[in-house]
């Protein structure tokens, strides 16, 4: 195969589609394959009707026999299953859900290095992160927003309980406040009792704060993609939220990024 062609999401998450396109590029690292993605317009709001229209024509040309998707339920690709011996010179994806566990462990440096923030996105984080300098930084991602589909805040987490598990962490760490940097990441303004006694800095921008986690030695956020992949960018271990009793012993030990048992909407 000489292209692997990414033409749609069909998901808006930047999360989502993040993890999506470094599994399809770790394949392409796999089998040597120059990975394109041409989803841009997409994500656009005057483009998006236009490139729907250029999916679904590409789609019809391909899915049949050098087209693969993953939409409904989520799809390993390799290193992480077998390939398929495709004869395509081409391939084309489409879809959001699209996995490969083993290649992000096999290739992680190029991952990095490709999906990574930019030169002036490093710039501005620096910059952001200058207060916490010299302290512990703990990255807490809290969605306040109800999910589509689910406008009873079902999955949410509420500040209340967030702030309790913070300090729950910082005893089991044996961290003070005044030790730590809050970095906290959410889709509105947090409120104050969240932070209260804590330095911190806080983003509402969904990609600045994604990389801001990305510098923190560990996450504290809810059962989605944003806080777990966060968390790989920073090697650093996801402490999932819930409204119920959280089994520290679990947690016990764990400095680097690991397959998170109670992470489960990361793997779709």
């Amino acid at each position: 195969m000489k292209y692997f062609v990414i033409f749609e999401h069909e998901g808006r998450a930047f999360a989502n589609r993040l993890w999506n396109d470094m599994s399809i590029y770790a394949y392409g690292l796999h089998e040597g394959t120059r990975t394109i993605n041409l989803t841009y317009f997409e994500h656009t709001r005057f483009g998006r009707p236009l490139h729907l229209l250029f999916a679904r024509l590409l789609d019809r040309l391909t899915r049949r026999r050098c087209g693969l998707w993953a939409g409904g339920s989520p799809k390993n690709l390799p290193p992480s299953v077998p390939s398929g011996g495709e004869r395509c010179s081409t391939l084309f994806f489409s879809g959001w859900l699209f996995r490969n566990p083993v290649g992000f462990t096999r290739y992680r440096e190029a991952l990095l290095a490709a999906f990574g923030p930019t030169k002036q996105v490093q710039k501005t984080i620096a910059q952001t992160l200058t207060p916490l300098a010299g302290k512990v930084l703990i990255g807490v991602y809290i969605r306040q927003t109800p999910y589509r589909g689910f406008t009873d805040g079902t999955f949410l987490i509420s500040p209340a309980r967030v702030r309790t598990m913070l300090e729950e962490y910082l005893r089991e760490k044996n961290l003070r406040a005044h030790d730590v940097g809050l970095v906290v990441v959410s889709d509105r303004a947090v409120p104050p009792a969240l932070t209260q006694g804590f330095d911190t800095v806080t983003s509402t921008e969904e990609k600045e704060g994604f990389f801001l986690l990305s510098k923190c030695s560990a996450i504290i956020g809810e059962n989605s993609t944003f806080p777990n992949l966060a968390a790989w960018f920073a090697d650093a271990p996801h402490i999932v939220t819930s409204e119920q009793p959280i089994v520290w012993a679990y947690y016990k030990d764990k400095t680097a990024y690991f397959d998170n048992q109670y992470a489960t909407f990361t793997r779709g």
